[in-house]
């Protein structure tokens, strides 16, 4: 019983750390680059994955497709993914390149 809450108050705790900090954030993007084999480059996050986040330059390269994404910014409603919505109150680039 014991291991059990120590294994869900660690589960708590680290999904708060990634929801609700920068260092969070910065965290999952280094995962999803790794994650992707490389193919995905995530620079400057900033913010926080519950909202409003961003990135300095977020790139997407494989053979014959590169997508770059200067300064994004988002801020959306996370809580509308328990419901099956997604709820995007902003969305905006400095610059987007195909």
């Amino acid at each position: 019983m014991r291991r059990l809450f120590l294994l869900s108050a660690l589960v708590i705790t680290v999904g708060a750390w990634l929801g609700f900090s920068e260092s969070g954030l910065a965290a999952l993007a280094r995962l999803a680059g790794a994650a992707s084999g490389g193919r995905l480059a995530v620079e400057q996050p900033s913010g926080r994955l519950v909202g409003p986040l961003g990135f300095g330059r977020l790139s997407w390269k494989e053979p014959g497709l590169e997508v770059v994404v200067d300064d994004l910014r988002i801020d959306w409603t996370p809580g509308a993914v328990f419901e099956k919505r997604l709820v995007i109150g902003e969305l905006a680039a400095a610059r987007l390149r195909l």
